[in-house]
């Protein structure tokens, strides 16, 4: 798989390079419970994790609503961070390609896609990639715990049980 300037993205988790930092997010639905769980994790250079966000909600999104507002969200934990030298990193292939073209206004997640290019213009340097699925498992093991949250749950500084081990495996490799 290629990364957002054609560079090789293997199956692990990457640091962003020096002076960065990186969100990776991702998103659930779990049609049978009507719920949907969203993750977003933020890490350093040396992959020291400075937030966790986890949110739930009992809704009906259509999935590709959901990974555009999986994005959204990412965007909206760095612009609350203050953050503006990052990385965005998702396994959501369609919304990084949509993103990098310009959004698509035409499609039914358009609307989110366009408050996405808004985020993005007020961001000094924000990339975007895509990475297999194996490469952001940290953020989908959030997920799943999202999806048992009843409201929002952020993690400072911290690191929830759910994701420590992971975490701590990828800071080594």
């Amino acid at each position: 798989m290629n990364g957002r300037n054609g560079e090789e993205v293997g199956d692990s988790w990457r640091p962003p390079d020096h002076g960065m930092l990186k969100i990776n997010c991702n998103v659930r639905v779990d049609k049978r419970r009507r719920r949907i769980g969203f993750g977003i994790i933020v890490r350093d250079d040396e992959g020291r994790v400075l937030r966790c966000w986890a949110q739930g909600y009992e809704v009906n999104y259509d999935m590709n609503c959901a990974k555009a507002m999986a994005v959204y969200k990412g965007l909206l934990v760095g612009r609350e961070m203050g953050l503006v030298n990052y990385v965005l990193e998702t396994d959501l292939e369609n919304v990084i390609k949509q993103i990098m073209n310009g959004g698509n206004s035409d499609a039914n997640h358009g609307g989110i896609l366009d408050s996405i290019q808004i985020l993005v213009s007020d961001v000094r340097n924000v990339g975007f990639q895509f990475v297999p699925t194996k490469a952001n498992r940290v953020a989908l093991t959030l997920v799943n715990e999202a999806l048992s949250i009843k409201d929002m749950t952020v993690w400072k500084e911290d690191v929830p049980m759910c994701i420590k081990a992971p975490v701590e495996g990828e800071r080594r490799s």
